[in-house]
């Protein structure tokens, strides 16, 4: 989810950001004009031309719609479409958007969780993208990296693990093709039987991620965003 809302705060006009109630067992969709509810397994993404949309899976009005400027509860409706455009055109990242919501929708319906984005800065948001973008082509391991409050998270296959972006700091590791984590002091992970850093490969069959470094450069500009606003 934090992909896609970094996504929607680069290509989309209209505020529009994803988030989930556990409470409720609900997606949250939000832009300036409604709050839209759909429960994990009755919804689905899809693309129609150049826009995609939150589609109820059955045909039926099943997406709980409330108005953002009057909070009154409006008709129930049965898709809801948007864009994530650059030049009026849909951007190549939106078929594989729809593919990881889509993939989250099912793993939320099974009992798994997901962290959401609050309200980043769009240097925040920009560097997110470069990131999550970098690790989507280069990590085997479906790694998703977010923000909340001060910490950053990162989700994958194997590991959910969160630090304080105050107690972390970066480097590359050219020989094993790693990108590092390391706790500034002590031991600063939650989430990892490692507790003072942690490693991810970002490569593939030619080698190291050409762009590693300007991934590198991400992290710290992503960290002074955070830590100084």
């Amino acid at each position: 989810m934090a992909y896609v809302n970094s996504l929607f705060g680069l290509y989309n006009e209209y505020n529009t950001k994803l988030a989930i109630d556990e409470g409720s067992g609900e997606l949250v969709f939000s832009d300036k004009f409604f709050e839209l509810r759909g429960i994990y397994d009755m919804v689905e993404f899809r693309r129609t031309g150049e826009l995609m949309g939150l589609y109820c899976k059955s045909g039926a009005s099943c997406i709980k719609v409330t108005d953002v400027d009057t909070g009154e509860t409006q008709e129930n409706k049965v898709k809801y479409t948007f864009g994530l455009k650059e030049n009026d055109t849909a951007i190549p990242e939106m078929d594989r958007a729809i593919e990881k919501l889509n993939g989250m929708l099912a793993n939320l319906a099974s009992g798994s969780s997901f962290n959401s984005n609050g309200n980043l800065s769009s240097i925040a948001l920009k560097n997110l993208k470069i990131i999550n973008d970098a690790f989507d082509k280069y990590n085997g391991f479906g790694t998703v990296f977010s923000v909340k409050g001060k910490n950053l998270h990162w989700d994958s296959s194997v590991a959910n693990v969160s630090a304080s972006l105050n107690e972390l700091t970066f480097y590359i590791d050219y020989e094993n093709e790693w990108m590092v984590m390391r706790c500034t002091t002590g031991e600063c992970l939650q989430g990892s039987s490692s507790k003072d850093s942690y490693s991810m490969g970002l490569a593939n069959d030619s080698g190291i991620a050409p762009n590693i470094e300007l991934v590198l450069q991400a992290f710290n500009d992503l960290r002074r965003e955070i830590l100084t606003n």
